[in-house]
């Protein structure tokens, strides 16, 4: 079962949010303008390379607050490190930003004491730290969803695998002689699995990185994949 504690603010109709959106007119709407609990307007913009043309804009317009350009890849890697430092001990599967106002946080049941005073602290802080934010929830999650979600969709596709787990993570490695069609499919899955859950609790052995030995083989970690003859890898442990 999953809970989901909501936290909303209210952000304010301030005149200098339709002035900066009147600057950025001419511009495709790839942004998003919100104001700061902090008192700064933030410019969230998914596309990074328009940041350059709207930071110029702001400058030649000079808006009568300060104004900061964010993007949801550097967010999230700044929450990661505000996490690391103020939460060390928790233990979560994924940080979405569904839009720059709205965060969802998924943290483990098993591997936490989830107490209603963590989640206000983590909602208090994360509001803190974002306060640009509206919508903070923190999701509750079963270890086990994602663990059988992983071995479900390993044995339909038919792969042979050994798991083996720390306090923290569990490990997928596959084993066996593996087709150029099965290693796509087994990427494909991968990466949808790591876009669903993150890469925080269950992992797997099939990132392939090339090699220098003519393209031949590829590994991941300690583990090495060998091409042994026409499109079939073997995993060598």
């Amino acid at each position: 079962m999953i809970f989901i504690a909501f936290y909303i603010v209210n952000a304010s109709n301030d005149p200098q949010l339709r002035h900066i959106d009147k600057i950025l007119v001419n511009k495709n709407r790839n942004y998003e303008v919100l104001y700061g609990r902090d008192h700064v307007i933030y410019i969230n913009i998914n596309i990074l390379d328009e940041a350059v043309w709207v930071k110029q804009a702001l400058e030649k317009n000079q808006p009568g607050k300060p104004v900061r350009v964010i993007n949801p890849d550097d967010e999230s890697i700044r929450i990661f490190s505000w996490l690391a430092d103020n939460f060390p001990d928790l233990q979560y599967f994924k940080l979405q930003l569904l839009d720059a106002s709205n965060l969802r946080l998924t943290v483990s049941k098993q591997r936490n004491a989830i107490t209603q005073q963590l989640i206000d602290n983590l909602i208090k802080g994360l509001l803190q730290t974002m306060p640009y934010a509206s919508n903070i929830s923190i999701a509750v999650l079963d270890d086990n969803v994602l663990e059988s979600q992983a071995i479900e969709t390993l044995s339909a596709i038919g792969l042979s695998y050994e798991k083996y787990k720390t306090a923290n993570n569990v490990y997928f490695n596959i084993i066996g002689t593996l087709s150029d069609s099965e290693l796509n499919k087994i990427n494909n899955y991968v990466d949808e699995y790591y876009k669903q859950w993150g890469k925080q609790y269950v992992r797997f052995n099939v990132n392939l990185k090339n090699q220098d030995t003519n393209n031949s083989s590829f590994s991941y970690g300690d583990n090495r994949f060998e091409k042994s003859q026409g499109s079939n890898w073997t995993f060598q442990e």
